[in-house]
This record gives C-alpha cells, structure tokens and sequence, in this order.
C-alpha cells in the first residue's frame, strides 16, 4: 500500500470526538505522515481544519458519506489505513468496514455496540484474514483500556508460570458524562435489544464476540453485576458498573485471539467500589440514577416513552461535555490462579474521557501503520491488545496513562 494518497484518514472528523482526534494527530502524528479529514459536510471540514495547528492546515479534505458506498470505496482506496469516528456504528458503520475490507485497507473505529461487532466479524472476517488487514475496534476509553489492563495482568501470571483463572475489575472512580454519538449509541442499542429477542441473547452472551463460539468452556452461569453487595475482603460495598457486559465480551475475546493465554477457565467481572456508610449510600444512589432507566427502556410497555425522554435530554449533534484536565478512571484489577496467587493491576486515566479515546484510537493507528513488524501478525477484526500489545501499551504509558502491574 505504499502507492498510496494517503497514510491515514480521519472519516468523522466534524464531529465532537472526531474533532478531538484530528486536534490530537496534528500535534502526536509524525509531521511527515500523509494525513487528509473526511465527512459529508465539505464546508465543516473547511471550518475543523482551520482550528488545528498549522502543521495541519495543509491536510487534504475528502468529502464522503455512509450512504454513498462508491464514495467510500474511492476514500478507503486512497489510504492505508481509516480512523471512523462515525456513529452509531450499528446504524452508520458497516458500509465503511465493507469498503475497507475490500480495498484491503487497515481499519480503526471506536465501536462499542456488540451487535455491530459481531456482524463485522460474521461478515467479513474471512476476508480480512485473506487480505492481511488489521480491523481494530473498541479503541476509545470504553474497552480499550481494560483490555490492555488484563492483558498485562496475564503478561505478570504467564512471567511467573501461571494461568488467570479469574479477574475483577475494581472502579473506584468513573466521569462517565456523554457526547452527542454516545447518548445515540445507547439510546438506539436499547431500542434494538427491546426489539429483538435474538439480539437479547447475543447481549447476555459472555462469549458473543468468541471467534469460535463452540470452542468456549461451559463454566455456568457468568452475568454482568446487576445489584449491591458487601464484600468483607475489599472491605466496601460493590455495585454495577454499565460497561461490565461490553468489556467482559472483548476482554474474552482478546484471550481467545491469543490462544486462550489467560486460561481456559477464565473468569472475568467487574464492580464500583462504594466504600462504606454514608459514601456507600451516595454511590448506590448515583449507580441507580445512571442506569436505573434501563430496564423502563427495555420493557415493551415503557420502552418508547422512556427512551423518547432520554433522547430529550442527549446532548445536541456534534456536542460533548465540557471536559477539564482532571482524572477520569481509576481501577484496580485483581487476578488470581490456581495455585492461589493473586496478581494485580493499577489502571488511571488522567484526563477527560473523550480526550483519553482520542488518544487511545490515534495511537492504536499509529502503532498499525508505524509499528507494524513489531506488533502480532494477526489480521482479521482484533481487540486492541490482541493488535498492539505491548507497544501500544507503551505508547499510552508515554501519554500519560498509568496501566502497571502494583
């Protein structure tokens, strides 16, 4: 693909994140990388490229639309490798994923919806091995940083001779405010799981996103958290964390990518750490605001008016909170093996969340297109730490982010 316009192109890049991102790339990308901004509206590209640095005032700008599948194809063509930032993924991104996969382009995308996950993989994942691509998804903050957190959890077991037969997920601080793309995400993922008792199934499957889901271990009953308990060990009160079902999909599937090197009876959960008392009753509280509304949406008979008032109070187009440079995640992961030895992780994330994703999703195409013979050579749809291992871990570790062993 060295015949290529283009060495990366950022498709999205009008959008609140898609901004972040391009701000992000005209100060971290290598000033000799050939990067060009693409979306529908050639005017907003005019408007997103005058407010980055000077390094990017002369990036190409490529007018392109999910709708126009020819289009697609030319921008997919042009380029080693698409950055979409556009969403939701579920409605918006297949026809771009299908563009990439043919022109034999590699792919990174911010996706969390598991359906959309799992129709990429069932669609075209064949083909992307075929064609010696790397289709990386989930690279925001959401997935991404746990799944690298329990890959360098297993990393300490395996130094050590050991195999993870399970791991918690312990948060202990979340800023978990939505942009415009989010809020329509969830809102239109519930509506799909309300409706389709198929995609029910699918979201209650630890395994949904399996490369081979006949091969998995039966190891009864694995349900994200759903109430609040006690835990005398931790010495606080645990609750539900809303991202529990979505990253033990993706962590699952990182270890089955790798060759099942966590263990093959691996466990994974998550949980808030509520401290106690007065604390305690706060953040139960607080946990019961954010996600309360959840089974109202799924209900057949107060479904569309609870998601009709949720869309009320999304956040307008194009919109994300107002982030400053405070601390978004802090979580501590604790493994532990059959001989009984417990090995531990520290996760932090020192900065907004939605600049965290920015950075996690241009660093993963950069370790795709400037690290290539130093990462896996696996190709077909991957988790960001079946992709980039250690050196993507590397480079987040060098922008901040505290993901280590304690």
């Amino acid at each position: 693909m060295t015949d290529r316009q283009f060495d990366l192109v950022l498709f999205g890049a009008t959008g609140y994140t898609g901004g972040l991102v391009a701000d992000y790339l005209a100060t971290a990308a290598p000033a000799d990388l050939r990067i060009a901004l693409a979306g529908r509206d050639v005017a907003a590209l005019t408007r997103c490229r005058a407010q980055l640095p000077s390094r990017a005032r002369e990036w190409a700008m490529l007018p392109a639309d999910s709708g126009d599948p020819a289009g697609l194809a030319r921008l997919a063509g042009s380029t080693r490798l698409v950055l979409t930032t556009v969403g939701p993924y579920a409605r918006l991104g297949m026809p771009m994923v299908t563009a990439c996969v043919q022109a034999g382009t590699d792919y990174v995308d911010l996706a969390g919806e598991v359906p959309f996950l799992r129709a990429c993989i069932d669609r075209h994942q064949e083909q992307a091995v075929q064609a010696q691509i790397r289709l990386v998804q989930t690279c925001g903050i959401i997935a991404a940083g746990v799944d690298l957190a329990v890959w360098d959890l297993a990393r300490q077991a395996a130094a050590a001779g050991e195999e993870l037969t399970d791991v918690l997920a312990l948060y202990r601080q979340f800023v978990g405010a939505r942009s415009s793309g989010t809020s329509a995400s969830t809102i239109e993922g519930v509506a799909a799981v309300r409706d389709d008792p198929t995609l029910r199934r699918l979201m209650g499957d630890p395994y949904a996103l399996s490369p081979n889901r006949a091969e998995e271990p039966d190891l009864g009953r694995q349900t994200p958290r759903t109430g609040f308990d006690y835990d005398p060990q931790l010495g606080t009160w645990l609750g539900p964390f809303w991202y529990e079902g979505l990253h033990a999909q993706v962590v699952r599937r990182t270890n089955a990518l790798l060759g099942y090197s966590y263990g093959r009876h691996f466990r994974y959960q998550e949980a808030v750490a509520l401290g106690t008392g007065l604390t305690a009753l706060v953040g139960r509280a607080r946990a019961l605001a954010e996600i309360g509304w959840v089974p109202l949406a799924l209900h057949p008979r107060t479904g569309k008016v609870v998601e009709a008032l949720v869309r009320h109070r999304a956040p307008a187009p194009r919109s994300g909170p107002a982030e400053g440079p405070g601390t978004t995640l802090v979580a501590d992961l604790i493994g532990h093996t059959a001989s009984g030895r417990t090995f531990r992780e520290h996760m932090e994330v020192p900065m907004g969340g939605y600049h965290a994703t920015a950075v996690i999703c241009s660093q993963m195409a950069l370790t795709l297109l400037l690290d290539a013979d130093r990462i896996p050579a696996s190709h077909g749809f991957l988790t960001p730490a079946a992709a980039g291992d250690a050196i993507l871990l590397e480079r987040l570790q060098g922008q901040g982010f505290q993901i280590h062993p304690e």
